[in-house]
């Protein structure tokens, strides 16, 4: 896309932000309303990994859920990377309002704390001596505080609703870990440690290994919520909304090494989605909606343009959650 046509279709979308943002009518998503209120059914959200496009991008779904009235029918929220911030945050009732003005604070210089002295000094240092690069470009230090700071509740016990956040150790091994006990923030930013950007996360209970993003074994929470219901014996059948963040809308060339290993690692990601939806098409009592806004804007850390991936993701939503698109789009068997 050209400059001018992207500036195009910019100004077109702000020109029907007063739309947009307007509240949801409540008859277009009836059938939605009625499947998240069936008493036979066992409702599931998740928040899917997506960088700074997919943070205004689950904010966006978060919104839309709250308005149409869904929040007191979710029996579980699950999230990985920046969808478990939106995740934690929105389990324990903080508003969207409120999140999308902490994401905003993001747009400063200096929110992204790169290590330099860990990269040019003491990295150059030890990559003479020892050939080793750091374990990170990216202290995450500022993530976090801003996180600690917006979340109301310490411990996930502590959640208005069950919340579920994954990741995987940086052992060599990439298992897949589920937190659902103990600090959120701690298991937040463990999610959301993207490998070779940001430091991994030590354990907070003296294990030996750390952690890494979640999106390097499930970049939507899918495959995890299916498994545990099937291992609760629920009787109830199973309903699942969950948010899948693919680059196909805005593929530009990679430029240096952060967008290369990011591009990369995106593509292998969306790889493994494609056999994790094949098999979730498989699992029995089981229905699910993928929502994909097709971002087009930003990379993993441009907070510049949260507000307008918040309008493109919640004007794609609104159309997807409507009645005339739902019910030819709940996958099921």
């Amino acid at each position: 896309m050209s400059d001018a046509a992207e500036q195009d279709y910019v100004a077109q979308l702000m020109a029907q932000r007063e739309e947009i943002e307007a509240p949801c009518n409540p008859s277009h998503y009836r059938i939605l309303k009625r499947i998240a209120s069936n008493p036979d059914n066992h409702l599931a959200i998740g928040f899917g990994a997506g960088s700074a496009p997919g943070l205004a991008g689950n904010l966006a779904l978060a919104g839309l859920l709250t308005e149409i009235g869904l929040r007191p029918f979710i029996k579980e929220i699950w999230g990985v990377s920046v969808g478990a911030i939106v995740g934690g945050g929105w389990s324990t009732g903080l508003s969207v309002d409120h999140m999308l003005s902490l994401a905003d604070e993001l747009d400063r210089k200096g929110a992204v704390d790169f290590a330099r002295w860990e990269v040019l000094g003491a990295g150059l240092a030890r990559l003479l001596l020892f050939k080793q690069l750091p374990d990170g470009l990216v202290r995450g230090r500022r993530f976090r505080k801003a996180i600690e700071r917006g979340l109301p509740v310490q411990r996930f016990e502590d959640c208005e609703i069950p919340f579920r956040a994954i990741a995987c150790t940086d052992d060599g091994h990439a298992q897949k870990i589920i937190f659902r006990q103990g600090p959120l923030v701690n298991a937040i930013t463990a999610s959301m440690c993207i490998p070779g950007v940001l430091f991994p996360i030590a354990d907070w209970n003296g294990r030996e290994h750390g952690y890494f993003d979640g999106a390097v074994v499930e970049k939507t929470p899918l495959p995890s919520i299916i498994e545990e219901h099937h291992r609760e014996g629920r009787k109830s059948q199973l309903v699942v909304i969950c948010t899948h963040f693919s680059d196909s809308g805005r593929i530009t060339k990679p430029v240096g090494f952060i967008q290369r290993m990011l591009n990369a690692m995106h593509h292998l990601e969306d790889e493994v989605w494609e056999y994790q939806a094949f098999k979730a098409r498989e699992a029995s009592n089981c229905k699910f909606l993928v929502l994909n806004p097709h971002m087009k804007e930003g990379t993993a850390f441009d907070f510049s343009v949260v507000r307008f991936n918040y309008l493109w993701a919640r004007k794609m939503f609104k159309e997807q959650l409507s009645n005339a698109k739902l019910a030819t789009r709940f996958e099921a068997r």
